[in-house]
């Protein structure tokens, strides 16, 4: 115990010194968090409240649905905490430069494990916990609870987070023993990529799918036996669901009764990974310091993976396309550095994977629901518009969390890149193309695949594909820009690089960029649906936004490249 409070104590220690480091722009900090807080639980609240008051007002079987509703979310929430505890686990307990030096102290192994092990908890669930609450607020306005049920809620869900958090902690223990850990990263997040298209396609071909668009009896049956699916009294989400319901309505005894459940739960599988980490936790991290595989140290030579040969095709193509040895060998580089870490690549995948399942479920929208051409007319330009946004919201993300830090990280390295024969800018113009090349090619993909489903005009089909391709340039301008101009050299983690000042501003002027663009086009289009495309009265404004749409578009892509590289030539390393 002495141990642990000491490594906690430390903790604390370095998030203050953290905090006393941002101090004079910590309003900015807080400034930025508050608003994405309060507009994610009040555009949340106002979303569920909607849905759970329309379906209160069914009579006869509203409160049932809304039941029924609460246990598949919490069932969804509960499935995605395990695979991200999973991962998280891997990385925090297994891979983590610090733990080399907790290894190196006389420190108890379960110690390490269970400090880890909250750390994983805290990384893994405060989207959860942040997503929540507008479901359970929402809930108890509907439901006309009182002041006790939004003061106990917390009570359920704080011993919940600790059950998939120790049950990804085993299951890691478990395979790690028997199994590098990085390969079993890229396991895991293969595996969480198949569970998500696997569920998709359940949902697609199962008949739920149907039944969602049709009106009858039987499928209304097959609705209730679908959100029944989160009703088993053996999972623990259920728990937390009878746990809610019973202090919505004031049951005491019954909720004392699930609280008990989910806390007996949670101390079981901490008492579990407490017990078993003496034994499989060490072992597990020797076998992951073992860099070479079995075949290497038979053989003598490192066996060559279908990874580097892909990479040695890509070096042969740019060798084809004549590209300098200098920004080659950077490129290839950059690319592998990224590759060789699957707790930032499984995030990319997941999200735009999840992008992907939702865009293919629409075509069968469009076929089944009829109502919706009443009224809604052109509702697949509307479509096309929101998906459009949704994917530039998801790259400006991706922009700022990972392309924002790499001229971070070359900061250490640099003294090697200056003895080199070659120009300082030519780093950043190739961290902008490659980065710009990536953003190009998975947002396009996706917009491409949404109006083929869609089957949107040809006119929203280009404006789209220029759209993204705006996009492509304008975000990554903005955050290799800003990631020259405020590099942070003391830190390797590209998580805390993209936390900090100039990645939360880099944030900003991404969503304000998007923004604007998407209002200077929603007019004109919304001018050409409607056949007022080329009235006389139009032709002033449609210039006028059009030569303001082109002045935020090169200021955007222009600006910012222009004074990160005058930052990053004057500055001293």
């Amino acid at each position: 115990m002495r141990h642990t409070v000491l490594i906690l104590k430390t903790r604390l220690r370095i998030a203050n010194n953290y905090v006393i480091g941002i101090r004079e722009h910590m309003w900015v900090h807080l400034i930025v968090f508050l608003g994405v807080i309060f507009a994610l639980i009040a555009g949340g609240s106002a979303i569920f409240t909607f849905i759970f008051r329309f379906l209160i007002q069914q009579e006869d079987f509203g409160q049932l649905l809304m039941d029924r509703l609460i246990g598949m979310v919490m069932m969804a929430f509960f499935s995605m905490l395990i695979f991200s505890n999973l991962i998280i686990t891997l990385s925090t307990t297994y891979i983590s430069r610090e733990i080399d030096y907790y290894m190196s102290q006389p420190v108890p192994h379960e110690t390490i494990f269970f400090v880890k092990l909250i750390e994983s908890i805290v990384y893994s669930s405060w989207a959860f916990a942040i997503l929540s609450v507008p479901l359970f607020l929402s809930f108890g306005i509907v439901r006309n609870t009182g002041l006790s049920y939004y003061l106990l809620v917390p009570l359920l869900l704080i011993p919940f987070l600790f059950i998939p958090a120790g049950i990804g902690a085993l299951v890691t223990m478990l395979v790690c023993a028997f199994m590098p850990a990085r390969r079993t990263l890229r396991w895991s997040a293969a595996l969480l990529i198949l569970a998500l298209v696997a569920g998709g396609a359940v949902f697609r071909f199962g008949g739920s799918y149907e039944s969602m668009f049709s009106l009858n009896h039987e499928s209304f049956t097959q609705i209730l036996q679908m959100l029944k699916t989160g009703s088993s009294a053996w999972m623990p989400h259920y728990w937390v669901t009878a746990g809610l319901l019973a202090l919505s309505k004031a049951q005491w005894g019954e909720f004392t009764y699930w609280f008990l459940m989910i806390l007996s739960a949670a101390l079981l599988l901490l008492e579990i990974c407490l017990r078993l980490a003496p034994l499989l936790y060490y072992r597990g991290w020797c076998l992951a310091r073992d860099a070479r595989s079995a075949a290497e140290t038979e053989t003598g030579a490192s066996p060559r993976t279908w990874g580097m040969k892909l990479f040695d095709g890509i070096e042969k193509l740019l060798t084809f396309l004549r590209v300098p040895a200098t920004l080659r060998a950077l490129t290839v580089k950059d690319m592998k550095t990224f590759w060789r870490d699957p707790a930032q690549w499984s995030q990319l995948l997941i999200l735009f994977g999840l992008l992907f399942l939702y865009v293919g479920h629409l075509r069968g929208a469009y076929y089944r629901t009829a109502s919706f051409f009443i009224f809604v007319p052109k509702w697949q330009t509307l479509l096309s518009f929101f998906n459009l946004g949704a994917t530039s919201f998801v790259l400006s993300i991706l922009t700022t969390r990972f392309v924002y830090p790499m001229l971070s990280l070359e900061g250490k390295q640099f003294w090697v890149r200056g003895l080199a024969p070659m120009n300082r800018g030519k780093i950043i113009w190739q961290k902008y193309w490659l980065c710009w090349m990536a953003c190009f090619v998975l947002s396009q993909s996706l917009i491409a695949f949404s109006n083929w489903v869609l089957e949107v005009p040809n006119v929203i089909r280009w404006l789209a594909t220029i759209t993204i391709l705006m996009f492509s340039f304008g975000l990554t301008s903005l955050s290799v820009g800003l990631g020259a101009s405020t590099p942070n050299f003391r830190e390797d983690n590209p998580a805390r690089i993209a936390n900090g000042l100039g990645g939360t501003f880099n944030v900003i002027l991404s969503m304000l960029y998007i923004g604007s663009i998407m209002a200077l086009e929603i007019h004109p289009c919304y001018m050409y649906l409607t056949g007022h495309f080329f009235a006389p009265h139009y032709l002033p404004w449609l210039i006028a936004e059009s030569c303001l749409l082109v002045l935020v578009q090169v200021g955007t892509t222009y600006l910012p490249m222009r004074y990160g590289l005058n930052r990053w030539k004057q500055m001293e390393f």
